[in-house]
């Protein structure tokens, strides 16, 4: 009866710890933009901190939002593990090439882009996957928030917490 006590004590603090990283996941992502130098006046770069691959026509793919660049390519990791090269496409739905799809979670992601002005900048940052609702992840920016010209000002129509 300990050992099974142990076991499920385990998986609860497993659980526990996953969801404090999803949760808090939204308000300590840093997006980083590098680059050597490009002409913000005409490039509007926004990447969302979340996004739910669940198949309701709303927020189900990841990508940068904005005006002036063009995705050339992507990668997706978790930790030090490489999980994902896009370089053919330009947006993300949550899934693996093979079609399977990655755990709810949190991933690092390094978009390249190019500017108008044929400038190459590299935009990384944490994104959130989530198909449920267990997760209150009410802070998180998501792609239906955006404007492409002026970044963040709308309300998200998700479904962000179990009611």
């Amino acid at each position: 009866m300990k050992t099974f006590l142990t076991i499920i004590l385990a998986i609860l603090g497993l659980y526990s710890c996953k969801k404090a990283k999803m949760e808090e996941s939204c308000s300590t992502n840093n997006v980083r933009i590098i680059t050597k130098d490009y002409n913000t006046d005409s490039v509007n770069i926004f990447c969302p901190t979340a996004f739910t691959p669940n198949g309701d026509g709303l927020n189900d793919v990841f990508r940068p939002i904005g005006t002036g660049f063009e995705v050339q390519g992507f990668e997706i990791t978790k930790g030090s593990r490489f999980l994902l090269n896009g370089q053919n496409l330009k947006e993300w739905d949550g899934t693996y090439g093979d079609g399977s799809s990655f755990k709810e979670g949190v991933y690092r992601y390094e978009f390249q882009l190019l500017t108008r002005h044929n400038d190459k900048v590299t935009v990384t940052g944490e994104i959130t996957i989530s198909r449920s609702t267990k997760y209150d992840l009410c802070n998180c920016l998501y792609e239906d928030m955006v404007d492409p010209e002026i970044g963040f000002v709308k309300v998200t129509q998700e479904k962000c917490r179990e009611q």
